[in-house]
């Protein structure tokens, strides 16, 4: 994951790790975030190899369309949020709570 919370350097991606649930596999991180912050998921910490973003994925919890370049941004403020990506589904879905 990328974003303006380490100034957007995909070489200093945080890692998500991977888990699998009854509703399928799925990339996780839990962190704590600043109030402003925006961000993406890109894969293996490169931009050129692909990103996750409004335009592919679905999206519910305490997630919002950032309004530029398909990022997102938390709903909820400052704090630590788990962000959850289900990948392997028809409709690849983004779940993001606040902890």
């Amino acid at each position: 994951m990328v974003g303006s919370f380490n100034e957007w350097n995909a070489a200093n991606a945080v890692d998500m790790i991977y888990g699998y649930d009854e509703s399928g596999a799925y990339l996780m991180l839990t962190q704590k975030y600043p109030a402003d912050a925006t961000w993406k998921i890109i894969s293996d910490k490169a931009w050129q190899k692909g990103e996750v973003n409004v335009n592919s994925v679905s999206y519910e919890g305490d997630v919002e369309d950032a309004g530029s370049d398909g990022n997102f941004k938390f709903n909820k403020g400052e704090g630590t949020y788990e962000v959850k990506w289900y990948f392997n589904k028809v409709q690849p879905t983004l779940i993001v709570t606040k902890k």
